[in-house]
């Protein structure tokens, strides 16, 4: 199996190590910008220039990992190398412009491909378990969820400055909202499409960005209301959900990969808890991709309302802008 990595940042990086290391199988090839960053791999065929790729080449899955804003420029620059059923994996989120993911849309569309989406978060058992619990016919009406994930990015990788990654940066797809679109996308596994948002987004720290800093929104949708809490400037970190019904609540704290249930008086029903090394959610989406290659019937229904929502997202930042 041929495959292609665009972009060998820390996300790219991962990905190559991950499907490396338990994939031997995979005729594995890299384009990146510069020599500088990050290590070289030693496996498979690395390209500093698209046009140096053979254009003969055809590729069974291509990921795309480069930095947000140029995540359909990317695309563009390997169409030639498509055939159908090729996957193309899309680091999230699809893009920062909503011209660009309805691009996107039509280049999957003409060339009949598999897209795959990189919202890790769909792969934690910890939520995969809340589904479960919130499905059973025992667990009452939602009344109201809170999600929130708040962190500090100077500290998100210690030994780069910051104000020079793309997080920091507007234009280049940076931004709470964008960035930490996890927090939606399993607002949607949990409750449905999200049919509105409200609320507030922008920059109110002191943070040398000029990207939204911090996003506190409401969000409805077809039977479930809740509120999603976002923050770049938060050294108090957090990462969790309140689901609360008539009759039961459920807690998801990410950070301890540790997952509650409660009846609505307090009482503890059940808790489960995971140990994760640090690539196991990578390893449960490599897997899910390479499933998903061999599917003779492949739904492009999550591809659909992914795309839906990052461009509600971003419709929503430009309109509070």
């Amino acid at each position: 199996m041929k495959v292609l990595l665009i972009g060998f940042g820390s996300i790219g990086s991962r990905h190559a190590k991950v499907a490396i290391e338990n994939f031997p199988h995979l005729d594995f090839s890299i384009l990146r910008s510069s020599k500088s960053h990050q290590e070289m791999t030693d496996n498979g065929s690395v390209y500093f220039d698209i046009k140096n790729i053979p254009r003969d080449k055809k590729f069974d899955l291509i990921l795309i990992c480069s930095p947000t804003s140029v995540h359909l420029s990317s695309l563009n620059s390997v169409e030639k190398f498509l055939k159908k059923d090729t996957g193309v994996f899309f680091e999230k989120p699809y893009s920062n412009t909503i011209e660009d993911i309805e691009e996107i849309q039509r280049i999957v569309e003409k060339n009949e491909v598999k897209p795959f989406y990189g919202c890790l978060l769909r792969h934690h058992p910890l939520l995969l378990e809340a589904v479960n619990w919130i499905n059973d016919g025992d667990f009452g009406v939602i009344n109201r969820y809170e999600i929130e994930c708040l962190s500090y990015l100077p500290d998100w990788r210690p030994n780069t400055d910051y104000r020079e990654s793309y997080s920091a940066k507007r234009n280049m797809g940076g931004g709470v909202l964008l960035d930490l679109i996890h927090e939606f996308d399993y607002a949607e596994l949990l409750f449905g499409e999200i049919a509105s948002l409200s609320g507030q987004v922008g920059k109110f720290s002191d943070l040398e960005i000029d990207s939204d800093d911090f996003a506190e929104v409401q969000c409805v949708h077809k039977n479930a209301h809740g509120k999603i809490k976002l923050s770049y400037a938060s050294k108090a970190l957090s990462r969790k959900f309140y689901i609360e019904s008539d009759t039961k609540i459920v807690i998801g704290d990410f950070l301890n990969n540790r997952l509650t249930l409660k009846s609505i008086d307090n009482n503890c029903l059940d808790e489960k808890s995971w140990k994760l090394a640090r690539d196991d959610l990578f390893l449960s989406q490599w897997k899910k991709i390479m499933t998903g290659l061999s599917q003779k019937n492949f739904s492009m229904d999550y591809f659909y309302e992914s795309t839906e929502l990052n461009k509600k997202l971003i419709q929503f930042r430009n309109d509070s802008a």
